[in-house]
């Protein structure tokens, strides 16, 4: 029985000890994917920014006195273009940032339920009446205080500006009007906006409202 009970301990704390350690490891990646959520939100807003900035320029020099002569008739579908693949590269960019808030909240989750199991071995050492972060169904996937989400809603806006800028000089290039081809790109601007901010709620609450029904994507 000696042995039983010391291969039960030994057993005991090699988990405890297995747990510990990743326990580190899980805040580690924690880390890891806050640092990268705002990475891809800074570089973005920067790629958001460059798109504008590049049509502008091309817009400068198409309509300046030493404007080069093939430039002038199509600059607007060239700055079009510029614009719409800038709003797609955006739209990667927001699956990503949105996968990888996925990823943060699970790895939360996994800490919070180590650290409510940590507490549990002995409340009276730390008895923890807060419940400091020990609920693991928390954080939420679609956590409206979110700044990981706003950032995201904050790119929807702009890349969907960016898109309807896009659209409006095509409108433009083939020759609608100018007040038709403004107000189409407001109107493709603000739709636009409502279907990546939908599409991104929907993204999130999905994994809390039906998670036995989605595949695991971890691996890939």
């Amino acid at each position: 029985m000696f042995k039983q009970a010391k291969s039960t301990e030994d057993h005991r704390k090699e988990v405890l000890d297995f747990l510990s350690a990743d326990f580190g490891e899980a805040f580690s990646q924690l880390r890891e994917y806050d640092t990268r959520i705002w990475d891809v939100t800074k570089f973005t807003f920067l790629e958001l920014l460059a798109g504008i900035g590049a049509v502008w320029t091309i817009f400068t020099v198409a309509n300046g006195d030493k404007a080069p002569a093939p430039l002038t008739p199509v600059w607007e579908l060239v700055g079009a273009i510029l614009l719409i693949i800038s709003f797609l590269f955006s739209f990667l960019a927001v699956h990503l940032v949105l996968r990888t808030r996925v990823y943060f909240v699970r790895v939360a989750r996994y800490i919070n339920a180590q650290r409510h199991f940590y507490f549990s071995l002995d409340p009276s050492v730390y008895p923890n009446e807060s419940k400091y972060y020990t609920r693991f169904d928390k954080p939420e996937y679609n956590d409206a205080d979110s700044t990981e989400l706003w950032s995201v809603y904050a790119i929807n806006v702009v890349s969907s500006f960016v898109f309807g800028l896009g659209v409006g000089l095509l409108a433009n290039y083939f020759k609608m009007p100018n007040v038709p081809s403004i107000v189409l790109g407001i109107v493709v601007w603000l739709v636009f906006t409502v279907l990546e901010v939908t599409y991104s709620h929907w993204y999130l609450s999905r994994e809390d409202k039906h998670p036995e029904q989605i595949k695991d994507r971890d691996g890939g």
